[in-house]
């Protein structure tokens, strides 16, 4: 099976429990959602950029970040420090990815759904239904004092988080994903990083996790009317617990349906497309370091759900897909 792009971009996003959390209080949850609440004020204001390496399985990158606000357009590029040299720019809702074969630059273009960096703002509100918000004990990364938050799930459907946010500036410096045997699955790390206090003239404003995601595509052009028709005729009978629809997108020239799913934290991607004549379908259960995939085919169709949640939540939302009459 062809990996999807969003297999592997995806699995740079979020990412411990390190150090033994503090017992679970209503104070401690509320110091923890402060401390968040500032962490969105800090991801969606400051200019920012350093470096940081991506621990998933047996996957270990070193990329460098940087974060900035033009003209209250959010503007982030990733570039590769080791291995295969490549480079993902996001300019506002759009992605521009190059590679390199033989010195050779290769570009093409996608609409972006979310953030390069690790660095996401969440709605902590909305969290607390599904995951228990606590604080950890301090500890140092990069060279600055940092404060811990651990989001312990409530439930068997997804992983549990700990971050390391700046002192100074509540910026995660330091972002792990742990199962629910406390195993780290994956782990994002900054060994330096630079920020610009001074706050943009036109931040962005933290966009809800559960709102519909619109982005543009280099995809042929559909009609609003044909491209709800055509993503319409998937649909979701139940989802698990927590999560929702926030994004879709239909592609008219490989007759793909991309959907988005998120809880507010962990995201998940559900595509949709046609097998072609001699393909093989993918049935089963498959792992990239921290991120899972389940696929099934429909007829002649590849169902394939990917996302950084445990396989048990895949397989559900593979269960609800279903084509309208």
């Amino acid at each position: 099976m062809a990996t999807h792009p969003a297999f592997r971009t995806n699995s740079l996003l979020l990412l411990l429990l390190l150090c033994a959390p503090a017992p679970l209080t209503a104070a401690g949850s509320e110091e923890a959602a402060h401390w968040l609440e500032r962490m969105n004020h800090a991801v969606n204001r400051l200019a920012f950029h350093g470096t940081f390496v991506y621990l998933s399985g047996e996957i270990l990158e070193a990329l460098e970040l940087r974060h900035r606000i033009v003209n209250g357009r959010l503007q982030e590029s990733l570039y590769s420090l080791n291995g295969s040299r490549r480079r993902i720019e996001r300019n506002g809702d759009r992605l521009v990815i190059t590679t390199w074969e033989k010195g050779v630059p290769k570009r093409y273009t996608s609409p972006s759904h979310g953030r390069l960096s690790p660095l996401k703002p969440l709605e902590f509100e909305f969290l607390r239904n599904y995951y228990q918000l606590k604080m950890g004990t301090p500890t140092r990364v990069a060279g600055r004092q940092g404060v811990v938050v651990v989001l312990a799930p409530r439930d068997d459907l997804r992983y549990g988080y700990w971050l390391v946010l700046d002192k100074a500036t509540a910026l995660p410096l330091e972002l792990a994903v742990f199962n629910h045997q406390g195993r780290v699955v994956s782990r994002v790390m900054f060994t330096q990083v630079e920020t610009d206090q001074e706050t943009a003239d036109n931040p962005t404003q933290p966009q809800a996790a559960h709102a519909s995601s619109k982005s543009p595509s280099n995809a042929p052009a559909v009609s609003p009317e044909k491209e709800k028709k055509a993503v319409s005729r998937w649909r979701f009978k139940t989802l698990p617990t927590g999560f929702q629809v926030v994004g879709r997108q239909y592609n008219p020239a490989s007759g793909q349906n991309h959907f988005i799913l998120s809880d507010g934290l962990a995201t998940v991607s559900v595509y949709v497309e046609p097998l072609a004549k001699g393909d093989k379908p993918f049935d089963g259960d498959t792992r990239l370091g921290s991120v899972n995939a389940f696929g099934r085919h429909l007829g002649r169709r590849q169902l394939t759900v990917v996302g950084e949640v445990p396989l048990k939540t895949l397989k559900l939302i593979a269960d609800a897909m279903e084509q309208e009459p």
